[in-house]
């Protein structure tokens, strides 16, 4: 896989980027890389540097940065935030993909669900996508996992595998698996077969409030789908936040973060397909933006 692009914000008079260099620098060259017996939940237990950046109204980032590790945490405020899916079919780049539904008033992008491979060999998107009110591809029978999905006007829920067809009652929606929080807990267990791979997950509280998680190695071999579970709790944990489910969306080099106001962006910078993504916006006053 392609190394992960390191993204950067300017905070004072000192760059994230300088920062990014020195602490890699030591990590290569002083500190020994994380082992698998260690595992990245235990290393992102220790001590390491963090930094935090304000999104004003809508919420808060913080990017955590040890060994040749990147975690991103994104709050967002559900009274502030508007959610809409969008259909992409592209084989591209991350940011050169996303670009067409970037728009001036939007604060993160995040990659969608899943995608396989036609009979004819082509790409194509696997699991149900709802966008602005049509359906894209079809809901999955899949028995776990769940759908996430918006009214494009503030609200935003998981709804579970043995609830899917409500999904098409809603704008917005995107199918996706499994769902790693339920109920404030780790809701998947440890399997010979959960390979590392960078990881993003979406989250919504009890109150509608939305936490967004992104885990990232330099080789995209971040973490296995229960160690990010177990992050992503750690960090509604310090948060005091009550997660009602969080759900693992596409991994590997598919897991892409980008938050354009503030010119960063998280995951593999290869050749990719991406067959769809999740937007937030900030709300107008008026409503959405399309």
């Amino acid at each position: 896989m392609a190394q992960s692009h390191l993204a950067f914000w300017f905070q004072g008079s000192v760059s994230l980027k300088w920062i990014h260099s020195v602490l890699l620098l030591f990590a290569f060259s002083a500190a020994p890389a994380v082992s698998q017996a260690e595992g990245v939940f235990s290393a992102f237990l220790k001590n390491h540097a963090v930094e935090h950046k304000s999104l004003g109204k809508n919420g808060s980032m913080s990017l955590h940065i040890f060994d040749d590790y990147q975690v991103v945490e994104i709050f967002l405020r559900s009274e502030a935030v508007n959610m809409s899916v969008h259909e992409i079919l592209a084989k591209d780049v991350s940011e050169s993909a996303y670009q067409s539904i970037i728009n001036p008033e939007t604060l993160v992008v995040v990659n969608g669900g899943f995608f396989g491979y036609s009979r004819s060999g082509n790409e194509t998107p696997i699991g149900l996508v709802r966008a602005s009110g049509v359906r894209r591809t079809a809901l999955m029978p899949w028995s776990y996992g769940g759908v996430l999905v918006s009214d494009k006007q503030g609200q935003v829920k998981i709804i579970p595998a043995n609830n899917a067809t409500q999904a098409g009652g809603w704008s917005e929606a995107v199918q996706s698996k499994p769902i790693i929080v339920f109920k404030g807990k780790v809701d998947v267990n440890k399997n010979l077969h959960d390979a590392p791979f960078n990881r993003v997950a979406i989250g919504v509280t009890y109150a509608g409030d939305i936490l967004i998680v992104g885990i990232f190695q330099q080789f995209g071999e971040a973490a296995t789908i229960l160690e990010s579970a177990e992050i992503y709790k750690k960090i509604a944990d310090r948060r005091a936040l009550k997660i009602l489910r969080a759900l693992a969306m596409d991994g590997g080099s598919g897991a892409q973060i980008l938050l354009p106001k503030s010119g960063l962006s998280f995951g593999d910078t290869g050749l990719s397909y991406f067959p769809n993504a999740v937007r937030f916006d900030q709300r107008l006053a008026l409503g959405a933006s399309e």
